[in-house]
């Protein structure tokens, strides 16, 4: 366990233990003129004097007040006197400043922690006539909260495993590095207290706290991995310090400090109450939504927050259908997609966030499980970043799968993405190529009476029909083979089926005088798509061929284009995209179409 001492007041406390005069009476340490109370006993905070304060204002709280200079060279011999007591029990000593520090009892098993500090904690209060708290934990951060909990006098222990439930309550400024500001914003974003914090996301917590934002988050899990710096007894010397001597402000200093300080936050506040969903927890408010709320205040924290040299540019439809979900759970996915775009142009791009109205019919539908047929409104996140190797496109939604430093990110905010929108009956489709920059589409179904009647193909009678014309459909993935089939049929083409390159290509050879269009797949197993285009076209180099593929610009286009393939299909593709591709295809002249 490692113990955490905190001296009492402690810079009064040796003024009043040197000096029995002062026992028992109001006293501070401070500047000699105007200056700033740097240390109250308890009698003088008991009267409305604290630390830091104006010398001029404590004196005016409490006219008995006795302010006195300091002596540093006598600090500096009760703090050495102090920390002297820990090296009785163990070399492990960080003193972090004069009046407290930590010292490591992990390695030592002569008593348990709690009885070391308390011998201890009666030889200082006997010997020095100081009083100074003690705090017992599993790291230094749990220790250093346990400490300072009740002062004066502290002596609290937090048994292993239960960090997270003894910071859980306590309000966030009790976590490391947050000030007045910060907490000031946190505290209107709704993260109020610690648990808060450890609910909400990384991803999340840096528009408030920065790069800073994961070792937040682990201080809130309860986690502090942070080692004890340990120095020699004769190394610890603060004989360098500067102390009281001069005027370090005035009351009008101070109040100038807070006003700005106030300021700061109340503009914090302003940014923060458009996320207060995912800042808040886990409620769930389900109303009807229009898109171009989400994208009016997601716009309005990206020109406040994200580098200027990031091109930003917003697109709505003229009408939007409305959506039905909880607004401030949309908001964090909108805005986490828009993190990772950031982050993926660390020298500065273009980020494009755009919304369309669209009906997937049952064809689209098979290819984007768990699709249903219906509308969608679709919400686009396009970067123009490093983009995201072929390899890790399918592990980016598994929690904790990041390829960021430690320090930048852990990994949990495309799996709360993908967590909400599956809540809303949605579904997220990714498309990225290495250096060429990445787009998350995010589907959410329309807030109709109806949906199921917009599963019908919108627009039938306007798209072209086939006249008997046959098409060889190639894939490996059999409910796309069967959609895709009965829905050529239905439009008016003969259809014969493939489930791999190979089958294919002996289709082919025994009915090339039928086929007119080949439709395949680039990835399969047994035979990709390149190696059966490079197989057909051996036997016909005439022949006409779309190419169907999940990744768009992958490498097995690439190799389809050096065959002369120029028709593709992205998946998952709709009826209307696939009737007028191939009705291009068909009409389309030898001389255009072959090189």
């Amino acid at each position: 366990m490692i113990i955490h001492l905190d001296a009492d007041a402690f810079f009064a406390s040796v003024e009043q233990a040197s000096d029995p005069r002062l026992r028992g009476k109001a006293i501070a340490v401070g500047g000699v003129k105007r200056g700033i109370i740097a240390s109250a006993s308890y009698e003088a905070r008991k009267l409305g004097v604290y630390t830091p304060m104006p010398t001029a204002q404590a004196r005016r709280i409490c006219p008995k007040l006795i302010v006195i200079p300091g002596d540093f060279s006598k600090y500096e011999h009760f703090s050495r006197m102090m920390f002297s007591y820990a090296y009785d029990f163990t070399p492990d000593v960080e003193v972090g400043s004069i009046d407290e520090g930590y010292f490591d009892l992990r390695s030592q098993k002569m008593k348990p922690a709690r009885e070391i500090a308390d011998v201890i904690r009666v030889a200082v209060a006997q010997s020095l006539k100081l009083s100074a708290s003690f705090g017992i934990g599993s790291n230094k951060l749990v220790s250093q909260v346990a400490s300072k909990l009740r002062k004066p006098g502290c002596f609290i222990e937090v048994p292993v495993g239960t960090e997270r439930g003894f910071l859980g309550p306590l309000p966030n400024r009790w976590l490391p590095s947050i000030g007045p500001k910060v907490g000031t914003m946190l505290d209107a974003a709704g993260l109020k207290h610690v648990e808060q914090i450890a609910l909400t996301s990384p991803e999340l917590l840096s528009y408030f706290v920065g790069g800073y934002a994961p070792q937040l988050w682990k201080f809130a899990q309860g986690i502090d991995d942070r080692p004890i710096v340990t120095e020699t007894p004769d190394a610890q010397s603060y004989g360098e310090q500067e102390t009281f001597n001069e005027d370090v402000t005035d009351e009008a200093f101070v109040l100038a400090t807070l006003q700005t300080i106030e300021t700061s936050a109340r503009r914090g506040a302003d940014i923060v109450r458009q996320i207060l969903s995912f800042a808040r927890g886990l409620d769930e408010e389900r109303v009807e939504i229009g898109p171009g709320k989400l994208l009016q205040d997601l716009r309005t924290i990206i020109e406040q927050t994200f580098p200027k040299n990031i091109w930003l540019d917003f697109l709505m439809p003229e009408k939007s259908w409305n959506i039905r979900g909880d607004p401030t759970q949309l908001h964090q996915v909108l805005l986490n997609l828009c993190v990772n775009a950031r982050d993926a142009m660390p020298e500065g791009g273009e980020l494009i966030v755009s919304v369309e109205n669209c009906t997937l019919d049952a064809q689209f539908a098979a290819m984007s499980p768990p699709a249903q047929p219906g509308r969608y409104v679709k919400f686009n996140v396009t970067d123009s970043g490093v983009g995201i190797p072929q390899e890790n496109l399918n592990k980016i939604f598994e929690p904790f799968f990041t390829t960021k430093e430690v320090s930048r990110g852990t990994g949990l905010g495309l799996s709360t993405v993908l967590s909400i929108v599956k809540k809303h009956q949605g579904f997220i489709q990714v498309y990225s190529h290495r250096g060429k920059g990445t787009t998350f589409r995010v589907y959410l179904p329309a807030a109709v009476d109806k949906p199921q009647e917009a599963a019908t193909f919108a627009g039938s009678a306007e798209v072209p029909r086939g006249s008997g014309e046959t098409v060889l459909v190639v894939d490996d993935e059999a409910s796309i083979l069967t959609i895709t089939s009965q829905t050529l049929e239905a439009f008016g083409y003969k259809v014969l089926k493939a489930a791999d390159g190979a089958e294919a290509v002996t289709i082919y050879v025994r009915e090339q005088k039928e086929i007119d269009v080949i439709l395949t797949d680039m990835k399969m197993p047994v035979m990709d798509g390149p190696t059966t285009i490079h197989a057909l076209l051996k036997i016909n180099p005439k022949i006409r061929i779309i190419a169907a593929s999940g990744h768009n610009e992958t490498e097995e286009n690439a190799q389809a284009q050096t065959y002369g393939i120029r028709h593709f299909l992205a998946k998952p593709y709709s009826t209307e995209q696939m009737l007028r591709t191939l009705h291009a295809v068909l009409i389309s002249q030898e001389e255009e179409y072959w090189d």
